[in-house]
């Protein structure tokens, strides 16, 4: 996708997440400038759009780059063409800038135990000497938000530090089945093939994406080939190991299974705890004991989960003037509440199908009757605003796309507004699943 593409697949998910007034009042005179390394850089009409979407908008526009690239990424508001311009010119003036990589990981801040050792180990292997047939490929997998985003880019980091002359491309599965279909409608498929088979380092992140679309598997297939026989190094990161991937084709399940697999599990609570004692210190944070303990003993519990928290108690700190033990109470109450729902899409599938008296099979199935249409699209909001759940991680429970995903939840948004019904829907099938709960 080029910039305007990207940008407007933006726009589309931001509107899941604001008005429509929001948008034009706000969002009309903004346009991506670049997507440096884990930085994004966006360029606004003026001063007061650049405070307001600062102040108001920064945690949408992060979600909604973390779920079209499936990475983190910090944003970066300029106003102007002279301030682009001034800004271009500094970052093009660093020595040893490269596009596209992520300065902000590496091995040295990536906290280990049990719950993910062997991945790190190998990745540090691989690092140090890629494409080695004892580590190729390497397949990593693992709840979302566990921190294998965190290694492909520390890879990438320590490889550009050891091998300045690799040529290094990291993308998403997602990413990489968009430029496939473009170039296929545009007739570019050879200029698609030379871009990923003269790499020498392919990061894949969430591989799970192409599965079962037929023409993206066959051409990963192919350059996979390409790639492995000519010695060049290949890493994936998936949710589900290749086993567990049933559309998956079998000439690429035993690819993947011919490398070396690692998982990473959720942290146990010591991890937890180091990884909140480290953002505090990076966010300049004073949580007390009791405090860390609390977080530290939330259902679920990923990497991602709890550095969202800790920002959103700095934010507000930072924005709302509150104390520090106001804003971390305020947080903790809020988060907790809802963490009794996170990672229970099973319960919400169960109320939904209740309440429009439909089975599992008919949610997720292939109908599209008004009624199941209805409940499928009811279940995807609810999954987004309650669970919080990425939009690509709904989609694998309905065997729906992105995009789908996306225009579901917003048609929800929308009718809630003018339909009292709906909202009278939203409201009991949150009422059961608090019941079930309980």
């Amino acid at each position: 996708m080029n910039k305007e593409e990207i940008w407007n697949s933006i726009l589309k998910l931001l509107k899941a997440e604001l008005s429509q007034t929001a948008l034009d009042t706000w969002f009309s005179s903004a346009g991506l400038v670049e997507l440096d390394g884990c930085n994004v850089v966006i360029c606004v009409g003026n001063q007061l759009a650049k405070d307001v979407i600062g102040k108001r908008f920064e945690c949408q526009l992060k979600r909604a780059f973390s779920d079209l690239f499936c990475q983190d990424f910090n944003i970066i508001l300029l106003c102007g063409e002279k301030e682009t311009k001034k800004y271009l010119e500094k970052r093009e003036g660093l020595v040893g800038y490269r596009p596209f990589t992520c300065p902000s990981y590496s091995f040295d801040q990536y906290l280990v135990n049990d719950s993910n050792r062997f991945a790190f180990m190998v990745s540090k292997s691989v690092a140090a000497n890629p494409g080695s047939r004892d580590h190729n490929p390497l397949f990593i997998y693992g709840p979302s938000g566990t921190g294998k985003t965190h290694l492909l880019c520390s890879i990438a980091a320590e490889i550009n530090s050891r091998f300045p002359g690799k040529n290094i491309k990291y993308i998403s599965g997602e990413s990489f089945t968009n430029k496939l279909v473009k170039a296929i409608r545009n007739g570019n498929t050879e200029k698609f093939r030379e871009e990923f088979r003269l790499t020498d380092i392919l990061l894949i992140d969430d591989i799970q994406f192409i599965a079962g679309k037929k023409n993206t598997e066959e051409e990963f297939y192919n350059t996979f080939n390409h790639l492995y026989e000519a010695g060049k190094q290949i890493v994936m990161t998936s949710d589900v190991p290749p086993r567990d991937m049933p559309i998956l084709g079998d000439r690429l399940r035993t690819r993947f299974e011919g490398g070396v697999i690692a998982d990473i599990n959720l942290p146990d609570e010591e991890l937890r705890f180091r990884m909140i004692e480290a953002e505090s210190r990076k966010l300049n944070l004073k949580l007390n004991r009791a405090e860390i303990e609390q977080i530290v003993s939330m259902p679920g519990g990923s990497m991602r989960q709890i550095e969202g928290i800790l920002k959103s108690i700095y934010s507000r700190k930072s924005v709302l003037g509150a104390s520090n033990d106001t804003a971390v109470s305020q947080v903790l109450s809020g988060t907790l509440i809802s963490a009794g729902t996170s990672y229970d899409a099973g319960a919400l599938i169960s109320a939904v199908c209740s309440y429009f008296n439909i089975s599992e099979t008919e949610l997720t199935g292939a109908s599209r009757s008004r009624r199941i249409s209805l409940a499928r699209q009811t279940a995807m909001y609810l999954m987004r605003k309650d669970i919080g759940m990425m939009f690509g991680n709904i989609g694998e429970l309905f065997n729906r796309d992105h995009a789908t995903v996306v225009s579901s939840v917003s048609r929800i948004a929308k009718l809630m507004e003018s339909n009292s019904e709906i909202s009278d829907a939203i409201d009991e099938i949150r009422h059961k699943v608090s019941e079930k709960s309980a």
